[in-house]
């Protein structure tokens, strides 16, 4: 599946981000993203979740090796 591994959006080529909408977020949340800066090389990813009750508490930040982050696993 070669587009398996997409990320709802990215910035600037150095921010990940996926979007949610759940009222709580689980282990495999965060494993996805983490996934998803390691193949990317990205260095900080975000998700957002607005399923939260407030939307703040929804807000996730993970880092990868930050601020350079890692190779990426496959050139885009």
């Amino acid at each position: 599946m070669p587009n398996a591994y997409i990320a709802d959006y990215t910035i600037e080529g150095c921010v990940m981000g996926e979007l949610k909408a759940l009222v709580q977020l689980a282990s495999i949340h965060f494993r996805q993203m983490d996934t998803y800066l390691k193949i990317s090389g990205y260095p900080l990813g975000l998700i957002l979740n607005f399923g939260a009750i407030r939307f703040l508490d929804g807000v996730v930040r993970r880092v990868n090796k930050f601020p350079d982050g890692t190779p990426p696993y496959r050139k885009a």
